[in-house]
């Protein structure tokens, strides 16, 4: 694995197998989420609710990602 960070062009593939990775299971476990959880909960209004607050923290889980990535980004940090 150390020499994996000695060579740039390597390092470059390693990291775009581990983004696509990343993004495949994450985009997979949300879909399996959302597909799945409201069917759990008992009752009409329960499922809706559930759905809502799903779909609401997932916004908010993609807004607060961009803050903190845009405030790293403007700061120099990374």
């Amino acid at each position: 694995i150390v020499i994996i960070f000695y060579r740039h062009h390597i390092n470059n593939i390693f990291l775009l197998l581990l983004i696509i990775f990343m993004g495949i299971t994450n985009g997979l476990l949300a879909t399996v989420t959302f597909m799945v959880r409201p069917q759990t909960i008992v009752g009409v209004n329960n499922c809706e609710r559930a759905a809502y607050l799903m779909t609401a923290a997932l916004y908010f889980g993609i807004a607060a990602g961009s803050i903190v990535a845009a405030t790293l980004s403007l700061t120099h940090i990374v």
